[in-house]
Order: structure tokens, then sequence, then C-alpha cells
């Protein structure tokens, strides 16, 4: 009888966390769909017509080591040339990988 119980309250117990989950993926959908990027984690299908939209970023074709290529999706690019516009990018060679122990990780010799 005691198990019983107990394999009743499990049940309840992942009932509950499976629909708090079903509850935070919707959430999380209609926010894609919302902000526009449901495309991009869905099937794939474009929402707008994106082959007859153009890329937000153009790519001088003199020096092509000048800027990387845009991403494919006009969206995502658009959000780029956003970031880039008001200094929320971070260019790679701004990434610096430093190796160097930090304090806590020095031995305090004496």
């Amino acid at each position: 009888m005691e198990e019983l119980g107990r394999q009743r309250d499990l049940k309840e117990t992942y009932k509950a966390r499976l629909e708090s989950t079903q509850g935070y993926l919707r959430f999380c959908l209609e926010v894609a769909q919302e902000h526009g990027f449901l495309h991009l984690i869905s099937d794939g299908a474009p929402p707008h017509g994106d082959a007859e939209a153009e890329p937000a970023t153009t790519v001088d074709a003199g020096d092509p080591s000048e800027a990387p290529a845009p991403p494919c999706d006009p969206y995502l690019a658009a959000t780029r040339d956003l970031a880039v516009q008001h200094g929320w990018s971070v260019a790679p060679d701004e990434v610096i990988n430093d190796k160097s122990p930090t304090r806590s990780n020095k031995k305090n010799i004496v």
C-alpha cells in the first residue's frame, strides 16, 4: 500500500512538471513567433517570403577581406547590423583567449 501511494505521488509530480514544461514551451513559441524567428527553430519555412528579400548587409566586391559574408537569413543579417551599429557585437579579433591563471588559482608562496 505504501508503494502505491509513493507511485501515485510520483505520477502527480511528473504530471505537474510536464504541464509546467509544456506551458513554458508554449511561451517560448509565442515569443519566437512575435519576434519573427519561429521559422528558424521550426520546419524552416520562411514566414514573410524571404526569397525576394535582400540581405541587410552588402559586401564590397573589391575587398572581400574587409567584411565577412552576411548571414543567409535577412532577419539575422538585420539583427547583426543593429548590433554592430549600437556597439553590441564583438569582433573576432576583440576576443582575448587568456589562459593565464587567475588570482584564485595562484598559490600563495611565503
